[in-house]
Parts: structure tokens; C-alpha cells; sequence
């Protein structure tokens, strides 16, 4: 844990520096996914180097590509919601998609668990961060989306 720590404080630098810009282009939203993406990848490599994590790359590898084609789909959802006229809809959206996200992660964890019955429950914990990072970005990314269709024109 403590050799993560350097790569938390940089992770945790990236997403305040995400969420003081103002708005999310379709370049800083690809910008910032593939950082994401490349960093949660080579903790996943990290991690399996020890031999508690050695059974996680296949299943954190499934669920990074899940998150990275659900969250390009969140963000051009949600840039269409941000011109609607009900204010509520970001909200709704929001809170959906984390719902969404939320019931597919224990459905590949069953799927996962039951088909390849792993030596232990280790991949939990990367599964978890995985979902953690998707869910914080994704917020962020909507709340940047709702704050660009809320200033005056």
C-alpha cells in the first residue's frame, strides 16, 4: 500500500485539476479518459506482479473497456441532456448511470466469480478502485457539462 501512495496524490492532483477547468471538450474529455485508462492499466499491471492480485488482469482489463465505452457514452449523453429544458435531468442522468454502472459491476463480478472460481477475492479491490475512478470522472465530466449549458449565452 505504501508504494501506491505516490500514484494516489498524483491521481488525486489529476482529478482536481480536472474539475477546476470549466467545461469538458470533446479533446480535454478524450484527454483526460485515456489518462485515466493508461493509469488504472498499469496499476492493474502493478498490482499483479504480487501474488495475491496475480488472478486480476483478465477481469480488470473487461472492466476498463466496459467503463471507457460506457463513460464515451455517458459524456454524449450527457452533453445532449445538459440542452434540455428540464433542470433535473442532469441529476437524473447522474444518478442512473451510477445505478447502471453499479448493477453491471456485481453482474461480471457473479459472471467472473462463478465461471472461472478464483483462488481468492483479491480482484475485489482493484474492481472496486476501477469503478471508483469511472464514477468520480464521470460525475465530474457531467457536472462540467451541466455548468457549460448553464452559463449565459
Amino acid at each position: 500500500i505504501q508504494q501506491l501512495k505516490p500514484y494516489i496524490s498524483v491521481a488525486c492532483t489529476t482529478i482536481s485539476r480536472i474539475h477546476r477547468k470549466c467545461c469538458m471538450t470533446n479533446t480535454s474529455f478524450y484527454k483526460w479518459l485515456s489518462f485515466s485508462t493508461i493509469s488504472l492499466l498499469l496499476g492493474v499491471y502493478i498490482l499483479a506482479q504480487w501474488e495475491l492480485f496475480s488472478e486480476i488482469i483478465p477481469i480488470s482489463t473487461i472492466c476498463i473497456c466496459f467503463f471507457v465505452v460506457l463513460s464515451i457514452g455517458t459524456f454524449y449523453i450527457g452533453h445532449r441532456a445538459s440542452r434540455s429544458e428540464n433542470p433535473y435531468l442532469m441529476t437524473q442522468l447522474s444518478m442512473m448511470l451510477v445505478l447502471l454502472k453499479l448493477v453491471c459491476c456485481i453482474v461480471i463480478v457473479l459472471v467472473y466469480d462463478r465461471n472461472y472460481m478464483p483462488a481468492n477475492n483479491a480482484y475485489l479491490i482493484p474492481l472496486f478502485l476501477i469503478y471508483l475512478t469511472y464514477t468520480v470522472f464521470e460525475v465530474i465530466m457531467l457536472t462540467k457539462a451541466n455548468k457549460k449549458a448553464n452559463e449565459p449565452r
